[in-house]
């Protein structure tokens, strides 16, 4: 059976006008946004500049494309680690929509707890911002996991997403292994942040 997910909502009032702007999404489960300006039906068009900071993780060379009450996208598309500014007479109900690129990451661990043999071949693995522990049986030569992995691959080519369970993969090369948020690892679970990465073993 798949987890129910709360739609997180935020909402901002602007100061100087009777105009809410709020927010809907279920990241990371979801990528799709909604931006939504909210008036009183009665009131005439208000001018806004509209702010929407697009995520500093996307890739350099992404673009996230924005479209304007389900018409054309808007252009230009949003930089990553930037502010998108539309201005613009809003009306109640206008509203922006965009979906967040799937963006895996491997993070190398430059800490003193490097592991003989190892050393520069542990990574964190992040979906977006989103740090995905590595869950199961550690290996007690190590205190940690190694996986059969080239740590320069594509995590979307070996990560086996668990149906029902958004954002939780197994890995083939780990057999008993499972990828998930930091925050859903049950409280006995064995799990490790920085599993190595490597296509030799030692």
């Amino acid at each position: 059976m798949e987890r129910a997910r709360a739609l997180n909502v935020a909402e901002v009032v602007a100061p100087a006008s009777p105009l809410t702007v709020t927010l809907n999404t279920t990241f990371p489960f979801s990528n799709d946004v909604r931006v939504t300006v909210v008036t009183s039906s009665a009131m005439s068009p208000v001018a806004l500049t509209l702010s929407l900071r697009m995520p500093s993780w996307i890739p350099s060379t992404s673009r996230v494309t924005l479209r304007l009450n389900n018409g054309t996208p808007l252009q230009p598309s949003g930089s990553p680690g930037t502010f998108y500014e539309l201005t613009r007479f809003w009306s109640n109900g206008d509203h922006i929509d965009f979906t967040l690129p799937i963006v895996y990451t491997l993070n190398v661990y430059t800490g003193v707890d490097q592991v003989k043999g190892y050393d520069g071949k542990r990574y964190a693995l992040k979906r977006g911002p989103i740090v995905l522990a590595c869950v199961g049986k550690l290996d007690a030569s190590t205190n940690t996991v190694v996986l059969r992995i080239d740590p320069s691959s594509d995590p979307a080519k070996w990560l086996k997403s668990i149906r029902g369970s958004p954002l939780h993969f197994t890995v083939d090369a780990a057999p008993g292994m499972t990828f998930m948020p930091l925050w859903e690892v049950p409280n006995e679970a064995t799990f490790t942040i920085y599993p190595i990465f490597t296509t030799k073993f030692n």
